[in-house]
């Protein structure tokens, strides 16, 4: 199982994400 990380940047307020998951499914 791959623990992966991500960040999504918020294109209304231009803050940052950081979320993560360990399955892509």
């Amino acid at each position: 199982m791959v623990h992966y990380t991500y960040i999504l940047k918020s294109l209304k307020d231009g803050k940052y994400y950081i979320g993560s998951t360990s399955d892509l499914g």
